[in-house]
């Protein structure tokens, strides 16, 4: 019994003594919650924290499905030097330090790496030094880096046992750099975002998760779940209409035109006539050391005075109402004519006073006739200045294009009505040839382009579809206007845009690859704010090829100073070479035949060349195009006759050196050398000019032959 009774005692000062415990738990509990319960919360609220984790952005491709822009993970490797045991750390510290020096961090030897270590593990337990538990061993690391880094001595052991600590973060690339850069456009932290990162942000952004992360003692905050650096759901992806051959052709022609000219900006603009897709968009303009970049998206959001490009809409309203037709005549007054106290000149005398068709105002770009013109059947009256904007804004000229970018400026048509303080008796004249209006490329582009497209407005569009896992979202072309004019007026204006090609203010491109309808303006760009200096802005906007459209284009050369300043001389070489090389590269697509024989326009032929014979009849074989062999030299000349290539004898002389213009530099070399000079090239392409003009006579002299 007595045995039983203190049994019995011992429980129960055991179980009092847990109650009592449990009693003084609570109580202690109770008291951190309720009366420190303030104080231990901001403590881990100041320490542990959610964040918010934004997914990988989606990429942007362009048409062939190049990569434009991409989220790329980067990684950095840092240790907790206190983490691991000293029993792990003292057993892999050796092959540990071999691995950071080898395949990690080579600025630093093994026994350098050696000696940070240990010192550094031996300082942090002494002094408690907080850098040594997050101690950085190399930064910008790919996935690949970190796959091979976890296998590390030390490292394959994990975080709590073996110290690794990794933190990943994304950069935006674009592997193309500065092609094509503000359309793309830009995705940054508490900033503007612009171009097509900006207008599909709520496609392109990944989804967004939380995160627990811990602070250490320097303030950094590291991930408490070694899958924290894993990446989340990444947003859709773009497949944009940019064509990389094209965008590059268009960057780097409208770039030498801005470097030669020293310009301030420069735009171009290539879309498709049937489909509104911009196949090509650059904007480069000049910063304060002087070098061009894709800095601002002129093409969508800077608006200016036309000039003479407006000319073309003037014409048309003039036609579309019946007043004039293209062989009605104007007197232009030797070429300067007085409104009202304001002076309208042209830049050539084109009538030598006698009267001049419209054929010949348009072609020429005559000011003083659009003016005229205008003046006569559109500034009679308020309902006649009424019916002229009418007509502009009928052709979609006051309104935005709708490109799928953000920030698009709208046009400038002044209203009668709406801007009574800015219309006054001389606005319709001045409107008529390319001022007291304000549009942007892309406006002006849409317009030319609704021409070749007999009157159909299409609305610009950069992306083609979006594509988020296996949804494919298409983006289809959209009609805005219908008809702009009727058939008739399209037609006709269709042959004046011809003309300025063949016999007008663009001449230069009669002989191109390609058939070409355009028209030119230049128009001074700080006429209102009577600078010293002059500067103009210089368009040319057109289609091509001229009887079947494929493309529509724009060139604007912003900011131009005398003595290079006119369209002709700016805008349409630009516009010319662009065209060209587009040939170049897709020439099947820009065939235009007579016939079903295959037969080729003259001007869809290639140009004069010389070389080896062989190699042009292998060419124009697999090319299917039609020529004639007069002769069976092994080298000769081509060049187009009537709708075929003509091949002619190359003649050489033995003891004279060669004309070797327009020849491919292999040939060039091979010919020269073979006659005892020595040769020196410059540049790429054919021989452009030689530095020994032909006939005089060899004595092993040494040639220099420029090539473009």
């Amino acid at each position: 019994m007595d045995r039983r009774n203190e049994l019995l005692a011992r429980v129960y000062i055991v179980m009092m003594f847990f109650i009592f415990l449990t009693i003084w738990i609570v109580g202690k509990i109770a008291y951190i919650s309720i009366a420190e319960g303030d104080k231990w919360r901001d403590k881990i609220s100041n320490n542990v924290k959610w964040f918010d984790i934004q997914g990988d952005r989606g990429i942007i491709y362009s048409a062939d499905e190049s990569i434009l822009a991409n989220s790329t993970p980067r990684f950095e490797v840092r240790m907790d030097l206190l983490a691991p045991s000293d029993q792990d750390f003292n057993k892999n510290i050796d092959s540990l330090s071999y691995c950071i020096a080898k395949y990690l961090n080579p600025k630093k030897s093994k026994s350098e790496w050696e000696k940070i270590l240990i010192n550094g593990r031996k300082d942090g337990k002494r002094k408690k030094r907080r850098g040594m538990r997050y101690f950085l061993l190399q930064r910008n690391l790919n996935y690949e880096d970190i796959t091979m880094v976890k296998k590390f001595p030390l490292f394959n052991k994990g975080k709590i046992k073996g110290g690794l600590i990794i933190n990943r973060s994304t950069i935006r690339e674009k592997p193309f750099k500065a092609l094509a850069g503000r359309t793309i456009g830009i995705n940054r932290k508490n900033a503007e975002n612009v171009g097509l990162e900006a207008a599909y942000d709520k496609y392109l952004k990944g989804e967004t998760a939380k995160r627990l992360y811990k602070r250490l003692l320097g303030g950094t905050w590291i991930p408490l779940q070694e899958n924290d650096n894993n990446p989340l759901s990444k947003g859709a992806d773009l497949v944009t209409n940019i064509n990389i051959k094209i965008q590059d052709i268009v960057h780097h022609e409208v770039l030498n035109k801005l470097k030669e000219t020293k310009s301030e900006a420069g735009v171009g603009i290539v879309m498709e006539v049937k489909t509104g897709k911009i196949v090509a968009l650059t904007n480069l303009s000049k910063d304060r050391n002087g070098n061009y970049k894709e800095r601002m998206n002129y093409a969508v959001k800077r608006k200016y005075a036309p000039g003479s490009v407006l000319k073309t809409a003037t014409t048309m309203a003039l036609l579309d109402n019946k007043f004039i037709d293209i062989n009605s005549t104007i007197n232009l007054n030797g070429g300067k004519m007085n409104f009202r106290g304001k002076i309208v000149k042209d830049d050539e005398d084109i009538g030598h006073g006698k009267p001049v068709t419209l054929w010949q105002a348009f072609v020429h770009s005559s000011n003083v006739a659009m003016s005229k013109w205008a003046d006569i059947y559109f500034n009679g009256n308020k309902k006649a200045r009424k019916s002229f904007i009418l007509k502009l804004k009928s052709f979609g000229l006051s309104k935005i294009s709708g490109i799928d970018l953000l920030g698009e400026t709208k046009p400038v048509v002044k209203d009668p009505d709406l801007d009574k303080n800015n219309f006054s008796l001389n606005t319709i004249p001045w409107m008529a040839h390319g001022y007291e209006i304000e549009m942007t490329p892309i406006q002006i582009l849409s317009f030319y382009n609704a021409i070749a497209n007999n009157g159909k407005v299409m609305k610009p569009y950069l992306v083609d579809k979006i594509i988020k896992e296996n949804e494919i979202i298409d983006i289809k072309p959209k009609v805005l206007i219908d008809k702009i004019a009727d058939d008739l007026t399209i037609k006709k204006i269709q042959k004046l845009l011809k003309g300025v090609v063949e016999e007008g203010t663009a001449r230069s491109l009669k002989n191109n690859s390609i058939s070409i309808a355009g028209k030119t303006g230049t128009a001074q760009a700080n006429i209102q704010t009577g600078d010293e200096e002059q500067l103009y802005n210089s368009t040319f906007a057109g289609y091509f090829p001229a009887n079947n459209p494929k493309y529509s284009m724009v060139i604007v050369m912003f900011g131009n100073k005398k003595p290079l300043y006119y369209a002709s001389q700016v805008a349409v070489p630009v516009f010319g070479k662009i065209v060209d090389k587009m040939r170049a590269i897709q020439a099947f697509e820009f065939e235009e035949r007579i016939d079903d024989d295959r037969q080729f326009v003259n001007a869809t032929l290639p140009g004069k060349a010389k070389g080896y014979s062989n190699d042009f009849e292998e060419l124009m074989n697999y090319l299917n195009i039609p020529y004639k062999k007069t002769d069976k030299n092994n080298w000769t000349k081509i060049d187009k006759k009537f709708n075929q290539m003509e091949m002619n004898k190359f003649q050489l002389k033995r003891k004279t050196i060669p004309d070797v213009r327009a020849m491919g530099a292999r040939d060039a070399v091979y010919i020269l050398e073979n006659l005892g000079l020595k040769v020196k090239l410059r540049g790429v392409g054919k021989v452009s000019t030689q530095s020994l003009p032909p006939g005089i006579k060899i004595k092993g002299q040494t040639i220099t032959l420029n090539l473009r």
